[in-house]
């Protein structure tokens, strides 16, 4: 998903479920939280979009917002980016 054409990704978050939706946010959430180590230049990029973060770790976020803030903007990339490499080097260590 981190290198996918903008097309396929708006068509991906616009068929997901809740729990796809779930999983994102709690990617943006670990980001926020620092949980996921953050290069500086990786920081910067997601800066822009901090406040699209916290709306998408917010609880009380209706789930058609949330499908509706991952598509626009393009940091989906910038976030997906950094957690898959954290998983990445979990799952194959």
């Amino acid at each position: 998903m981190s290198k996918a054409k903008p097309r396929t990704l708006k068509s991906i978050i616009k068929a997901a479920d809740k729990d796809l939706v779930d999983t994102l946010c709690e990617c943006g959430l670990n980001a926020l939280k620092g949980n996921v180590p953050l290069s500086p230049t990786q920081k910067k990029k997601l800066g822009k979009y901090k406040s699209v973060l916290r709306a998408l770790a917010k609880k009380g976020t209706p789930l058609q917002k949330k499908k509706a803030l991952l598509q626009k903007g393009g940091f989906l990339g910038a976030l997906l980016g950094p957690v898959l490499g954290v998983l990445g080097h979990l799952l194959f260590q």
